[in-house]
């Protein structure tokens, strides 16, 4: 598991107790290959979050293309 707002190391196992990361890691799935949404996080966190594109979304909060 890796954070995007950090840097690209390895979690759990280490000085800190993770036993959630750890579990997850030992029992998860392993992914490969992955393509995002979008290169901004807002909308690639709203997908992974939410399984829904954020430019569906209806919410005022988001910042949207005009309709042309």
């Amino acid at each position: 598991m890796a954070r995007d707002m950090m840097n690209w190391t390895r979690e759990g196992r280490g000085k800190n107790l993770t036993p959630n990361l750890d579990r997850l890691a030992a029992e998860g799935v392993i992914l490969e290959g992955q393509h995002i949404v979008s290169p901004v996080c807002t909308p690639s966190r709203f997908n992974c979050l939410t399984g829904r594109y954020a430019s569906r979304d209806r919410s005022p909060e988001f910042v949207r293309l005009t309709e042309q």
